[in-house]
């Protein structure tokens, strides 16, 4: 199943002053939001010394088109580390499907009442980490929502207590920006209280992540003798801003052969040995923080907006 919904969303709306209630002491995730041509991938991070969290969930923006998929097929990838390293599949699932979140086990319906309050959802998946299963409710944002305008599906999840989760990256085949463009998702957070099961509401935060969609590296190779000069670009989200000192590095085959370092436009220039034909080039941009305070859209106290990182590959540029 896919949908889409198209809205103008304002980049400055989003930046500014925090809520004045200050983010729990213990409690500070950070997320990441970036995509490409054929996946969306959110990324949850934080300190194994904060408290464990309750509740989780992520908004997708309203310019995307995002597959909600169908029961025996997979939307996606997902890896974690709960204690240890996990990897697995995400798969659709029916609401009277059996799954055990630590060690009790339910139907992903009875599931979905102890997490989100409501049994009712527009979709279900498991997040099958082999020791670790984890359900996702998935739903459209519904016009009561104050995220109604920005962001038009949520998914949410409620790791165990016990789970020890301090990392989570979901790669969403099927979820891709309609457009070009720095496109703001939304986290909501809530910890439990350190050592119990009870959820925190008070303490539930708040974290925004630009998805610069769309990222390309484009260059020109001319030859010169044994050697071939090299000129390109960088760019992100339909521009070179904030693109400044990544290491873009030039491919014969596989095969690294030089690299060189972005400009603050997000250029790059480099001369190479080679007698390939044929050159491409790789750029990768690592999560980062923008602000560590702005203007919540969820209620919770905002503690930080990041630009999500990306890769941007080119695989065969003739040398002229």
């Amino acid at each position: 199943m896919r949908f889409a919904k198209l809205a103008v969303v304002s980049l400055v709306a989003l930046v500014g002053v925090a809520l004045a209630s200050p983010a729990w002491a213990a409690f500070a995730p950070r997320f990441g939001a970036s995509s490409n041509e054929t996946t969306a991938t959110i990324t949850y991070t934080q300190a194994a010394s904060d408290d464990a969290p309750a509740q989780i969930i992520f908004y997708v923006p309203v310019d995307y088109v995002a597959d909600l998929g169908d029961v025996g097929f997979s939307v996606g990838k997902v890896t974690a580390n709960a204690g240890s390293a996990l990897e697995g599949t995400i798969d659709p699932v029916n609401a009277t499907d059996n799954v055990t979140v630590g060690g009790v086990t339910s139907t992903v319906a009875q599931a979905a009442t102890a997490c989100t309050g409501t049994a009712t959802h527009d979709g279900f998946w498991v997040l099958n980490l082999k020791s670790l299963t984890l359900p996702v409710f998935v739903d459209r944002v519904p016009t009561t929502d104050p995220l109604v305008n920005v962001a038009w599906f949520r998914l949410t999840m409620c790791p165990a207590a016990d789970t020890k989760l301090t990392s989570l990256t979901l790669n969403l085949e099927g979820t891709t920006a309609g457009t070009p463009g720095w496109h703001p998702w939304f986290m909501k957070a809530t910890p439990y209280t350190a050592g119990t099961t009870t959820r925190i509401t008070a303490g539930a935060v708040e974290v925004q992540s630009f998805d610069r969609s769309g990222p390309t590296v484009a260059f020109r190779a001319k030859k010169n003798g044994n050697s071939v000069s090299i000129v390109g670009r960088v760019t992100a989200g339909g521009n070179s801003k904030q693109l400044g000192g990544l290491t873009v590095t030039i491919l014969d085959g596989t095969k690294s052969i030089g690299t060189a370092k972005t400009s603050s436009s997000g250029s790059f220039k480099l001369t190479v040995t080679t007698s390939a034909k044929r050159l491409g080039a790789t750029a990768t941009a690592a999560q980062a923080d923008v602000a560590t305070s702005c203007t919540s859209v969820t209620g919770s106290s905002c503690i930080a907006q990041t630009r999500g990182g990306f890769t941007a590959t080119v695989k065969a540029v003739k040398v002229g």
